[in-house]
């Protein structure tokens, strides 16, 4: 069920009736085969097109014009919302414990140096992208997760 949006929070989202089929074809698709871009292809891109294949809504909408390199656009989020956590939180609303994570919601995750990522929850493990194809690890390695629909 979606929570109702107000003033402060993101708009909520609703997924389609059929969204676990709509993320398992998701999944499946091939074009991670091409070399991370984080203009084109980067975490956030692909985790915001997971949703729009869950609900038809695109949580990056204000993202997806930045500047095509990975400087330009961490600036920009740094320069609107700070990290990646508060540009998620601006897009899906207030984060939740990982450990109440269900199947198709976002979740952020460290990689090396301590940078962030986005990926989907697929259970007990989430996927992301890495490089140049979908990898999975254990919920454990989440540390914020925000409900999608």
């Amino acid at each position: 069920m979606a929570r109702p949006a107000s003033a402060t929070s993101a708009p909520a989202f609703t997924r389609f009736p059929d969204w676990e089929a709509r993320l398992a074809a998701f999944m499946a698709r091939p074009g991670t085969d091409m070399p991370f871009d984080m203009g084109r292809l980067s975490c956030a891109i692909w985790t915001a097109d997971a949703v729009i294949a869950m609900t038809g809504r695109d949580p990056a909408e204000t993202w997806r014009h930045l500047p095509a390199d990975e400087r330009g656009i961490i600036l920009e989020l740094r320069t609107r919302h700070g990290d990646l956590m508060a540009a998620t939180t601006a897009a899906l609303g207030p984060p939740v414990d990982p450990r109440m994570a269900q199947r198709g919601d976002v979740v952020l995750h460290l990689v090396s140096r301590g940078r962030q990522a986005l990926g989907i929850c697929i259970g007990r493990q989430f996927a992301a992208l890495a490089d140049n194809h979908i990898a999975t690890r254990a919920m454990v390695h989440a540390i914020a997760a925000w409900r999608v629909g």
